[in-house]
C-alpha cells in the first residue's frame, strides 16, 4: 500500500520520506541550535518501534538555520523510530 504522502507499507517493512515532497523533521532544540532530517526511511515494524536505516542527511545548525549546518551524509543511518 502506497499513500499521497511516499509511504509504501508490505507486511511489516516500511518505507517513507522525510523532506521533500513529504512530510519534515525538524526538532529546535533551543532558542538557537536546530536538528533537521532528510531522507528515505526503510525499516522493519516491530511493536513499537521502527528499525530502520535512512538514506540522506542529519543538518545540525547553531544560530540561523541560513548558516552553514554541520552536516552528516550517509546511505545507511541507523535509525529507531518510537512512539
Amino acid at each position: 500500500m502506497k499513500n499521497g504522502y511516499g509511504v509504501s507499507v508490505f507486511g511489516s517493512t516500511i518505507t517513507f520520506t522525510l523532506g521533500g515532497d513529504g512530510p519534515s523533521l525538524l526538532d529546535h532544540l533551543s532558542d538557537f541550535e536546530a536538528l533537521n532530517v532528510i531522507g528515505v526511511v526503510s525499516g522493519t515494524v516491530v511493536g513499537t518501534q521502527i528499525q530502520a536505516t535512512m538514506n540522506g542527511e542529519i543538518d545540525y545548525s547553531y544560530g540561523s538555520y541560513s548558516d552553514a549546518p554541520v552536516a552528516c551524509r550517509a546511505m545507511h543511518h541507523v535509525v529507531t523510530l518510537r512512539r
